[in-house]
């Protein structure tokens, strides 16, 4: 997938109210992710085995599936310029997003970089 379309794969959202009165805790929940992430792509064969179990694969087909999708996870859960205008092209060519529409507007990563700092996935 991430060969075809670079754009983040999935993420997490809140609302303002959350980020303004349990910054804290977003971040924690945030760093639990990123710890995830790590484990995702240090552990082949486990994450292989429940790909393979999750789709009904056999070892061998899990395996090919996580080495096709491993690529697709964000190495610091933070997305790249590059992905997030990507998201953007697509949104506009989908949902009838303006192509201009500028990143920020609908995303803040702000937290998660914070979150990865704290974890030293970001220098």
């Amino acid at each position: 997938m991430g060969t075809i379309l670079q754009i983040p794969q999935s993420g997490l959202a809140t609302t303002d109210e959350k980020l303004k009165t349990k910054r804290s805790e977003v971040i924690e929940v945030l760093k639990a992710c990123i710890d995830g992430l790590e484990y995702t792509l240090a552990e082949r064969e486990d994450n292989s085995d429940i790909i393979a179990k999750w789709m009904g694969l056999n070892s061998a087909q899990g395996m090919k599936a996580y080495d096709y999708v491993k690529d697709t996870f964000l190495r610091n859960g933070v997305p790249t310029d590059e992905q997030s205008n990507a998201y953007i092209a697509m949104l506009a060519a989908t949902a009838a997003v303006s192509a201009d529409l500028q990143t920020a507007t609908i995303f803040d990563f702000s937290l998660a970089a914070a979150a990865a700092k704290e974890l030293g996935s970001i220098k």
